[in-house]
């Protein structure tokens, strides 16, 4: 696991190839995205972010972390248990996407 820099943040290869996850909370006076991106090397990054709603998602300071697989599926079952609705999907989808894609 390694958090990323700002600047590594914007060489994440974003795209519809690359994400294999996007939640974004439902609409509120806060709201937070969460990404998990297939960088193609055998790592994954998961990207951050949220605003209030003064501001939207572009003015956002973002978060990046990478991940290896097995970090991935040892991390997953804590964050299935989460108490954030974005974190519960998160882990459940990474389960579910590795039980599949072994």
């Amino acid at each position: 696991m390694e958090e990323l820099k700002k600047d590594q943040i914007k060489t994440v290869p974003v795209n519809l190839s690359t994400v294999l996850f996007s939640y974004t909370t439902p609409s509120d006076y806060e709201m937070s995205r969460t990404v998990l991106v297939n960088t193609d090397f055998g790592e994954y990054v998961i990207i951050r972010g949220s605003h209030c709603s003064c501001y939207d998602f572009d003015d956002s300071v973002w978060h990046g972390t990478k991940y290896n697989r097995e970090e991935l599926i040892k991390l997953a079952p804590i964050w299935e248990k989460d108490y954030s609705i974005d974190e519960q999907e998160l882990g459940s989808f990474i389960l579910k996407y590795f039980s599949e894609n072994q």
